[in-house]
């Protein structure tokens, strides 16, 4: 397992082709052959804190006039009627969204040197995250 930290992202020109790439600075110096192995790839999302239905799960917000008042980004209701008698577990409601470990699979090498590694395509998180990367075993 190999401990990266993002660095940024840049368009790598590689053969007269245009790839996206993040650049990774290793934590430790290894010398492994990195090219020709699969990878899976282990991070934390950026947290956006507390937020609403209508951000977090792209609920419709409600009219903003015809006799609406105070009730424009509101959820709606969140029950039914006396026969439940309560809000069944799951319910999708306002809460902390983000900061979540994501895991992608397949990841290619494009480059890498004693400390940097450039990995084809976009990783979730911020700069100077501490992310994972291991080798597909099988």
């Amino acid at each position: 397992m190999i401990i990266l930290r993002k660095l940024k992202m840049e368009n790598y020109f590689f053969k007269g082709n245009h790839i996206p790439v993040t650049i990774f600075k290793k934590n430790k110096i290894c010398s492994n052959n990195l090219f020709g192995t699969r990878f899976f790839f282990f991070s934390t999302s950026k947290g956006k804190g507390f937020s609403g239905t209508i951000k977090r799960y792209n609920f419709a917000s409600n009219y903003k006039t015809h006799g609406n008042s105070k009730a424009h980004r509101k959820p709606g209701s969140i029950g039914m009627c006396q026969d439940p008698g309560r809000v069944f577990k799951g319910k999708k409601m306002a809460g902390r969204m983000g900061g979540n470990r994501i895991i992608i699979k397949n990841i290619k090498v494009v480059f890498f040197n004693k400390y940097l590694i450039f990995l084809e395509g976009s990783f979730p998180g911020s700069c100077y995250y501490k992310s994972y990367l291991n080798d597909i075993k099988r």
